[in-house]
């Protein structure tokens, strides 16, 4: 669903025409006002927005697929409500290579392969990494052995990841063995998480969880 039609709806397309310019949407988004113009170009070919003289519109089938979001949202949200806010921050350098040793067991849970590295999060409360393991449903990792080397187990909850009106599904990941604190934790995901949300080191992000064990 194309960041536009959220933005849209803030500004209460869905009960009148709005006329928001392509340089507002392209400065509230962080994108080029030609991506703007191509994009609106498509929702209205797509049917998902009209166009004229008083401005645009949501039409009935954007409105569907804006509430068939919310009801999924809603849902996975209201399952364990567990919210962790922080701050992006640089790791080791080293989650290229973890990733790439656990990369096969994971896609094989996951059903994709994931993007060769990680977010860091420096968490606000570091007493929430612990209500995590604690209060959610993990999904599990056994530790292995590989071409002579012991991989240790880990822990992933499945989460989706916020920074403003930008939001993707990942999965936070807890090792059973970390050189991090308790302060920190690292999600991984199909994208590359600094690009997809577009993302750099200090910027504020929202991780709300979504019950593993439906997985």
């Amino acid at each position: 669903m194309d960041n536009i039609l959220f933005l849209l709806l803030e500004y209460n397309a869905n009960l009148h025409p709005v006329n928001p310019s392509e340089s507002e949407i392209s400065s509230r988004l962080g994108i080029t006002q030609q991506a703007v113009s191509y994009r609106l170009k498509k929702l209205e070919k797509l049917g998902y927005i009209t166009r004229d003289k008083n401005g645009i519109s949501l039409t009935r089938t954007s409105l569907k697929n804006l509430r068939d979001i919310y009801a999924v949202l809603k849902e996975n949200l209201n399952r364990t409500g567990l919210v962790l806010e922080g701050n992006v921050t640089s790791g080791f350098g080293e989650g290229k290579r973890y990733i790439k040793m656990y990369n096969k067991r994971l896609s094989l849970i996951l059903g994709y392969n994931l993007f060769l590295g990680t977010l860091n999060v420096k968490l606000g409360n570091p007493e929430i990494r612990r209500k995590l393991v604690v209060e959610a449903s993990p999904i599990s990792i056994s530790d292995f052995y590989e071409n002579g080397s012991h991989h240790g187990g880990l822990f992933l909850f499945r989460c989706n990841v916020f920074h403003g009106n930008i939001f993707t599904e990942g999965f936070i990941v807890i090792p059973l063995k970390t050189k991090h604190g308790y302060n920190v934790i690292e999600v991984i995901s199909q994208f590359n998480l600094r690009k997809k949300l577009k993302l750099k080191d200090g910027d504020k992000i929202k991780i709300v969880l979504i019950n593993s064990s439906s997985r």
